[in-house]
């Protein structure tokens, strides 16, 4: 492979040609061109490049369906990178197990996806791009969603909705949102090969409407930091309102508006693997409702087929399961029994090379992890994004940006029960006074003072964070109102008996106010019910410096 260069990667830029015709649906060419600069790589020696290029590659296999191919590249990719003198940079790691988790996923090793989407994840939680979370949360949705596991990809998927309506990248909030309908898609699926019948389309009707500037779009708008990607989502999009339309009996509505296009397009011998399956998949389902059996039947074979000669693993399981429904109605009971033995022997296998898969995965792990050097540069990294990004440097305690990031995040899932979230908001008494009469040193050494009470007083998951000047705050994430009077209290006691032996007049005392959370509150609701408490604390005269919200 040649001598160990140190990585300089910029993902957008050596391989831009190949990364716009991504963008621009010229699949092959893009794999051409990201092929030949893999050659170009190997033969001068250059690991970047290489592993450039087998990110690109990854990225093309995953868009159309190609995830066995993917998956060795987009590993080798991360394993040239991490390999590089000097290690791999956050953003680009998180990217590329992201890929990684896309192709596991659709190999149907749906453990190591979970596993490599998470890791992404909490790398992508800890840098400044925020829109690189919402990427990754979506991808994370996506894995869940194949994997069966509806509730958390709707918690993936949700938190990217709501993450992404706070930014100004629209695109990022159609990709939420399609990932919504699609797991809905799936769910509604599933439940009607177990339970033998269709259920209520209606909340699926409802999140594809939400969408629709993403399917009726003329053409996709471009996904930020994902190339292609909108055009994949658009077709999918497409096909899951053709199938709740068929699913709901309007058989003509579903070929005018959406399944003749995809079908013609899926027929066509530019179509990629992820297009095709898609076009078996509505002819299937679409021959099934209008009772033509035979044709039925043989579009759901090949469907399945297909999935498997591209190696998309969970879609050969979901052909197998429709070709299973299509049989018993049939009344071909046997035909039925024997995809059902099919797929249990399937899955039999599955687990086995999953396990087999991750003595294998944790070695290369430790391989590129548990070196001297790379474990030094990751820690410093680690350490100088947290100070920066998530610490007041004053005090050493959290600040206003990682105390609002976990409020939102917690707000947002539903993480926790909205009585058991409280957040009381402390302001320092007569501060200015404090810095009149003992000097700004002083000041400092209060607010450094009340910040160790602080961070001794709570828990490990609960957040202590000077919001900025005299002002603290505490989110306690599992606490109720009368459990955070007590710690509040606590505190209060404990500020007032602290003492500085470089100004020994020097005494402080704080005012507090607490609020507990509401269904479907909002942060700023919830800060301005505490706000309105802590000043109500600061007027009384009866010696408490407490005031707790009424219970609701």
């Amino acid at each position: 492979m040649g001598a160990r260069e140190p990585v300089d990667v910029d993902l957008n830029q050596p391989l831009h040609e190949a990364l716009e015709l991504l963008e621009s649906d010229q699949h092959e060419a893009a794999r051409r061109s990201a092929a030949a600069q893999l050659k170009q790589g190997e033969e001068r020696g250059h690991a970047a490049t290489q592993a450039e290029a087998l990110t690109a590659l990854a990225l093309h296999d995953n868009l159309v369906g190609c995830h066995r191919r993917a998956l060795p590249s987009a590993r080798r990719a991360l394993k040239l990178l991490q390999a590089q003198n000097g290690g791999l940079d956050a953003p680009t790691e998180a990217r590329v197990l992201g890929l990684l988790a896309d192709a596991a996923s659709g190999c149907g090793r749906h453990e190591e996806a979970v596993e490599t989407a998470l890791l992404a994840q909490r790398l992508a939680e800890r840098l400044p791009d925020a829109a690189l979370s919402v990427r990754i949360a979506c991808q994370l949705g996506m894995v869940y969603a194949w994997a069966g596991s509806t509730e958390a990809a709707e918690a993936e998927f949700t938190a990217a909705a709501a993450d992404a309506a706070r930014l100004t990248e629209p695109s990022l909030a159609l990709w939420a949102g399609a990932g919504l309908a699609f797991n809905e898609l799936l769910r509604l699926f599933r439940e009607r090969y177990y339970a033998g019948q269709m259920p209520d389309t209606a909340l699926l009707r409802e999140r594809l409407h939400a969408c629709a500037a993403l399917w009726d779009a003329d053409a996709p708008p471009a996904m930020a930091g994902a190339p292609g990607m909108g055009r994949r989502l658009q077709r999918l999009g497409r096909c899951a309102r053709a199938l709740c339309q068929i699913w709901s009996g309007e058989l003509e509505s579903a070929r005018r508006q959406g399944a003749r296009p995809l079908m013609l397009e899926a027929g066509s011998p530019r179509a990629d693997a992820w297009t095709r399956l898609l076009g078996h998949w509505l002819r299937a389902e679409l021959d099934w409702s209008g009772r033509s059996m035979g044709s039925a039947q043989g579009a759901a074979t090949r469907l399945l087929e297909a999935a498997a000669q591209a190696g998309f693993e969970p879609m050969e399981g979901l052909a197998r399961m429709l070709r299973t429904q299509i049989h018993k109605a049939m009344g071909r009971f046997d035909l039925a029994l024997d995809d059902e033995r099919q797929m249990r022997r399937r899955e039999q296998l599955l687990r086995a090379e999953s396990l087999e898969n991750r003595q294998r995965v944790v070695q290369a792990q430790l391989d590129v992890r548990y070196t001297r050097r790379h474990l030094q540069q990751l820690a410093e990294r680690s350490r100088e994004l947290e100070r920066l990004s998530f610490e007041d440097a004053l005090t050493g305690i959290a600040n206003r940006r990682s105390f609002e990031h976990r409020l939102q995040r917690l707000l947002g899932r539903g993480a926790v029960l909205p009585q058991t979230l409280c957040v009381a908001l402390i302001d320092v008494d007569d501060f200015k006074a404090i810095n009149d009469l003992h000097s700004h040193g002083a000041g400092d050494a209060a607010l450094r003072g009340i910040a160790d009470v602080l961070r001794q007083s709570v828990r490990d998951y609960d957040v202590a964070a000077r919001l900025g000047g005299d002002e603290f705050v505490v989110l306690f994430a599992h606490s109720t109102l009368d459990t955070a009077r007590q710690v509040c209290e606590r505190i209060s006691e404990r500020v007032s008996a602290l003492r500085w032996d470089d100004w020994p007049a020097l005494r402080a005392s704080i005012s507090i106010g607490v609020a507990s959370a509401r269904p479907g509150d909002t942060m700023d609701g919830l800060m301005q019910r505490a706000d309105a408490c802590m000043f109500r604390a600061k007027e009384r005269n009866d010696g408490q410096s407490l005031q707790v919200e009424s219970a609701w």
